[in-house]
């Protein structure tokens, strides 16, 4: 049996902000298609938050510690990914 989350906190300074940056439970979602067997799948998602963040688009948290990157919100950055996929 296998348990996958994202570990962090609630956030609560930031709840119902559209601020949250949820690539922890992006890829806690491909830990489980890996383990599940759809390895393929995992890959995919992987490669997708890769290229998202590889290409300047991330989450306030990230874009604070990158030069000249300006912040997308967690909807924004999700389909960012998504776009990716």
């Amino acid at each position: 049996m296998g348990v996958f989350e994202a570990v962090h906190g609630s956030a609560p300074a930031i709840a119902g902000m559209n601020a949250a940056n949820p690539t922890g439970l992006i890829l806690s979602g491909a830990l489980m298609l890996e383990y599940m067997g759809w390895s393929a799948a995992a890959e995919a998602i992987r490669k997708a938050v890769a290229a998202t963040i590889g290409a300047g688009h991330m989450t306030g948290d990230l874009a604070a510690q990158t030069d000249g990157v300006a912040p997308l919100s967690t909807t924004e950055y999700a389909q960012a990914v998504r776009e990716n996929f």
